[in-house]
């Protein structure tokens, strides 16, 4: 799984006009409601295997939570399921 820092996240999201980015916030709904990436969609980590089937192996999904340990954990399971996965190093703590 490719892992990149809050840095090259931003760059990516700030040059995401040519290829989409999709992003999974893995955060509890209440934080994705205080505060959150636009464009981004909220599966928290512990329905993240429940709703798996609204996600598409064809797409790459860069992953993000507050500090970097869940969005890996779920980065982990998604490619074992054959999914393109990004893990945001830091997390949200980066950003807010």
């Amino acid at each position: 799984m490719e892992s990149i820092n809050i840095l090259e996240f931003k760059n990516r999201l700030d040059t995401q006009s040519k290829d989409p980015l999709y992003l999974i916030d893995l955060r509890a709904k209440e934080a994705f409601e205080e505060g959150h990436i636009e464009g981004a969609m909220n599966i928290p980590l512990d329905e993240l295997e429940e709703k798996i089937d609204q996600l598409t192996k064809e797409k790459e999904y860069h992953l993000i939570c507050y500090s970097g340990i869940f969005s890996k954990q779920a980065g982990s399971f998604l490619e074992h399921q054959g999914f393109k996965v990004v893990n945001i190093e830091s997390g949200m703590n980066a950003i807010l």
